[in-house]
């Protein structure tokens, strides 16, 4: 059955926001060279799109409510976009039909288009993290008559902006939409998904005001810490300035990592004391002994997922600091030239600190400039 399916999505890229429309076109050819009463026929084909939920069973405690929704199999003959793959399937949109009872001459080829909406609100962004992995795919489903079922999947990225409420609906919006050049022209036009989506980002990642942070032990005040805002996107430095002029316990260095917590709900836990998964992305040290000021830039991958929560797990950002002061002051004459010598012994204690931070998602056309190879078509042959 020299069949050929292809399926492509006109993004170049599949990296999405939620809420945004997939787009993808299928072709089907016939590659049978022969004379023209040969035609080959395909029974159906079909489009949905899924997220899958995978959990690892070494981590997390599966209740019995949700063995119960694990996906079926079911006869070989019907469409389930979770078939062949572990764990539960939380979202599948409704199938779209393309085409029944499709016949095709030798060589002769047919595309068909068409159009899935990413769901806004109540479904987890694309995550692969080490308790729980939430995938998404699109998958085309086509059958010959009296054959199974084969399927074609494409996997998608989808990033999620953590609102309490969706944001399409601010896409027809028309005074805030309208132009503010009386010389442009006055028709208005709605904006995308994807537009709204990026100006909700900016808005909440923008530089409002500034927090600074009093950094104390049991001996006094070391210094201050500065950051410019505490929401940031995926791809963004992570800016922030230390002072200590004004410290009364001198600090010898510091290393800051911007680090992600995976933190199982209570009711998904394996024991009541199971601590979190904390993943290192970017660590700093400096040196900071008889220095005013110091200056620390992090940068946020853009592979990274950014704050999201479920029923089963919640992902939070934090900045991680280790201090070492020094319980004894040395001071410098600074009337007296000289080389100053570091001391061959100096008593120290370390102090930690947590500042918790919101990461966002960016526009998907920049989170798709890491994607080495972009894994936007699949071919099958049935």
């Amino acid at each position: 059955m020299p069949i050929e399916v292809s399926a492509r999505l006109l993004r170049e890229a599949g990296v999405f926001i939620a809420g945004e429309s997939v787009e993808c076109e299928v072709t089907v050819r016939n590659r049978r060279a022969g004379g023209p009463g040969v035609v080959e026929s395909l029974a159906w084909c079909s489009v949905q799109l899924h997220c899958q939920e995978v959990l690892n069973g070494g981590r997390v405690k599966v209740p019995p409510s949700r063995q119960q929704k694990k996906s079926t199999h079911g006869p070989n003959t019907a469409l389930l976009p979770g078939r062949g793959e572990n764990g539960f399937t939380v979202h599948a949109s409704r199938p779209t039909v393309l085409f029944c009872d499709l016949q095709l001459r030798p060589e002769e080829s047919r595309s068909f288009r068409c159009t899935e909406v990413l769901p806004e609100e109540d479904t987890p962004p694309t995550y692969k993290g080490h308790a729980v992995k939430y995938m998404y795919k699109l998958t085309i489903g086509v059958q010959h008559v009296n054959s199974p079922v084969k399927l074609l999947r494409i996997p998608l990225r989808v990033l999620r902006i953590l609102t309490t409420t969706g944001f399409s609906h601010l896409c027809d919006d028309d005074d805030r939409l309208s132009p503010s050049n009386p010389f442009l022209n006055t028709q208005l036009t709605k904006a995308s998904v994807l537009d709204i989506a990026n100006q909700m980002i900016e808005n909440i990642t923008a530089v409002k005001n500034c927090h600074i942070y009093s950094v104390t032990n049991s001996h006094g005040r070391i210094g201050s810490f500065t950051l410019f805002k505490n929401g940031f996107k995926l791809g963004e430095d992570i800016l922030g300035r230390f002072s200590f002029e004004d410290g009364q316990v001198p600090c010898v260095q510091y290393c800051v990592s911007l680090q992600s917590i995976e933190e199982l709900t209570e009711e998904y836990k394996l024991k009541d004391d199971q601590p979190p998964t904390v993943i290192t992305h970017v660590t700093q040290h400096a040196v900071s002994f008889f220095y005013a000021q110091s200056e620390v830039k992090l940068h946020i991958p853009l592979t990274a997922t950014p704050t999201f929560f479920t029923d089963v797990v919640h992902l939070k950002w934090r900045l991680h600091f280790e201090f070492v002061t020094s319980t004894e002051p040395l001071a410098i004459n600074p009337n007296k030239d000289g080389l100053w010598m570091a001391p061959n012994e100096l008593d120290i204690e370390t102090m930690v600190w947590d500042l918790p931070l919101k990461v966002f998602p960016c526009s998907p056309l920049n989170a798709c400039l890491t994607t080495i190879e972009a894994e936007n078509c699949a071919t099958l042959v049935v």
